[in-house]
């Protein structure tokens, strides 16, 4: 390797990474290093000027954000895991800054991006501000005022501009990302790491990275949102203005907090704003009566504002995903047969979201095993969902769709920023609510469906709630049966461990 992390200021990634994840530190710490030995010399030589300015005593964590500064994707890693509660709360500190970066000295400049790509700016009674506003992982925010001609009223807005470089940049670390996939696949017996095929994952995960830099996408996305949500009474979307280009978009300023900086809000305040989470980033995608529904793919802290009047903003439109009528349905389904605690049930539907080749008897022990944490008190939501997947995906070989993908990484993002905006509520706590307030919502519409008709918000049939019923005698005794088993299993354990020590001795 032609650089060493050590000169970056870290020398040791993987003291970073959370013990209940600690099988994989070693490989998690060298795919970091390899990413980093990947970069150009130029790119290097900034991140080392960057580093000289810190003190000598400066902790390995600010070293490790000032260096997810420089490169978009681990910026955006940083912006995923810094609402993530198994790491270290100072760590999460650190990382939370990354959702909304200070603007950085070297983009003063950028008002005369603006003016070379809207040349016009005069003839729209647009007056440009000299500072930024803010500075995203692969743009910056600059705000100013509209006069639209024949109207007395000042509008406030702000021009999203791409950094100068960013495409280049992103292209090469993508590039080094899915290289760092045929890392991992050449030593996944070196590292006893699960059988996947990384590099396939680094290019779809890139290929949705690739997105964030796309404006015009973004452009659309952000008009398609705001018609969405326009007559919702507690969200608010910016208005797209009608001079953008491919490198600039213009929209309408939206001034708030961050949603989890609600100190100065009562309970109640914070609690109406964790559920306008839960239902419009959350249950709105999964629980909808049409044949597709848009989620926001991109949810940390800094793309969640709450406004004055404590409604919900949502900024950042680049990066979207679709769920299916069929995933829709299959992710009730997983939730409707783990409450019957079946395990058959629940592996054939994850069989049918596997986009490969499926192996049976690896889901079903996933699927066991699943089932087991709700014997012992867990709740068959959302966060047990998501981490029934990643097992699958981890342990079973199951390759999804890019969009679950996304879906599972968003769900994993809004767990913390809701338990973060509302300390004790949990977006499994939420969501079951609103489930219970859309299901009595639905009686009727059952009454005219057709008995196996799964065209309803919840995506539950009829049929599906009278084999809920008749199920009862039978669920109770697969419950019982399996916590026999788990009882077995504890004692049996426990007598070979004990066989052991004694032969030690």
């Amino acid at each position: 390797m032609l650089n060493s992390i050590a000169q970056f200021g870290v020398t040791d990634v993987s003291a970073f990474i959370p013990e209940s994840i600690a099988a994989y530190r070693r490989p998690v710490a060298e795919a970091i290093e390899f990413f980093l030995t990947e970069l150009s010399p130029d790119r290097v030589g900034r991140i080392l000027d960057d580093q000289a300015t810190l003190s000598d005593s400066a902790e390995p964590a600010a070293r490790i954000v000032h260096l997810a500064r420089h490169c978009p994707t681990l910026q955006k890693i940083g912006q995923v895991l810094a609402r993530d509660r198994r790491l270290p709360a100072d760590f999460r500190s650190r990382l939370q800054t990354l959702e909304s970066a200070p603007v950085d000295a070297s983009f003063t400049g950028t008002r005369g991006l603006v003016e070379r790509e809207l040349s016009c700016l005069t003839d729209l009674n647009v007056v440009v501000e000299d500072k930024p506003l803010a500075e995203a992982s692969v743009a910056v925010v600059i705000p100013f005022e509209w006069r639209p001609r024949g109207q007395q009223v000042v509008r406030q807005g702000v021009f999203k501009v791409l950094k100068p470089n960013i495409i280049q940049h992103l292209e090469e670390e993508l590039e080094i990302l899915q290289n760092v996939g045929a890392f991992l696949n050449e030593r996944c017996q070196e590292y006893g790491i699960p059988q996947l095929d990384y590099e396939c994952v680094c290019r779809e995960i890139s290929e949705l990275l690739r997105q964030e830099t796309n404006l015009t996408i973004e452009q659309q996305n952000l008009f398609a949102a705001h018609e969405a949500f326009r007559d919702t009474p507690n969200v608010v979307i910016p208005e797209l203005f009608p001079f953008c280009t491919p490198r600039v978009t213009a929209m309408q300023r939206i001034d708030g907090q961050r949603i989890t900086e609600t100190d100065d809000l009562s309970h109640r305040d914070r609690r109406f704003l964790a559920k306008t989470l839960a239902r419009t980033l959350i249950a709105d995608p999964v629980w909808s009566a049409y044949a597709a529904t848009v989620f926001h793919a991109d949810p940390h802290a800094g793309n969640l504002l709450r406004t004055d009047d404590n409604k919900l903003a949502i900024l950042d439109w680049a990066l979207v995903g679709t769920l299916t009528q069929q995933q829709q349905t299959c992710l009730a389904q997983i939730a409707l047969n783990a409450i019957l605690f079946d395990v058959h049930g629940v592996s054939e539907v994850i069989a049918q979201l596997n986009c490969g080749s499926s192996n049976r008897l690896a889901i079903q022990t996933v699927v066991r095993n699943a089932l087991r944490k709700l014997r012992q008190g867990s709740w068959p939501g959302a966060h047990w969902v998501t981490e029934l997947l990643n097992e699958a995906v981890l342990h079973a070989n199951v390759t999804l769709d890019p969009n679950l993908l996304l879906f599972r990484k968003s769900l994993h993002t809004l767990d913390g920023v809701i338990a973060d905006t509302c300390p004790g509520y949990s977006a499994d706590r939420l969501l079951m609510l609103e489930f219970l307030r859309r299901f009595g919502g639905e009686w009727r519409t059952r009454v005219v469906s057709s008995p196996f008709s799964r065209n309803l918000e919840t995506r539950i049939s009829n049929v599906d709630l009278f084999r809920l019923a008749l199920s009862g005698p039978r669920s109770i005794y697969r419950y019982w049966s399996q916590v026999a088993s788990d009882v077995r299993s504890m004692v049996r354990d426990r007598v070979t461990n004990g066989s052991k020590l004694n032969a030690v001795r």
